[in-house]
């Protein structure tokens, strides 16, 4: 609801993006397990972050939502 007021959806992208967090000293911890990470190129253990954001024509972006993927 934030991002509303400012977003003008004429001609830009939308854009979904998933990153990992790593957390590979983490053993104890809500939120991490084994994600698929392209930095890596392998499954490494940390926590999912899915972001979905606007990009306007100009190149600047505006945040609109985020998830973190927990699979419990």
């Amino acid at each position: 609801m934030e991002a509303k007021s400012q977003l003008n959806l004429e001609g830009g992208t939308l854009t979904v993006d998933d990153t990992v967090l790593d957390k590979p000293y983490s053993y104890h911890m809500d939120l991490v397990d084994h994600f698929w990470s392209g930095k890596h190129h392998r499954s490494v253990k940390g926590i999912n972050l899915i972001t979905l954001y606007y990009t306007y024509i100009k190149g600047n972006y505006l945040p609109i939502n985020y998830r973190i993927y927990d699979r419990r």
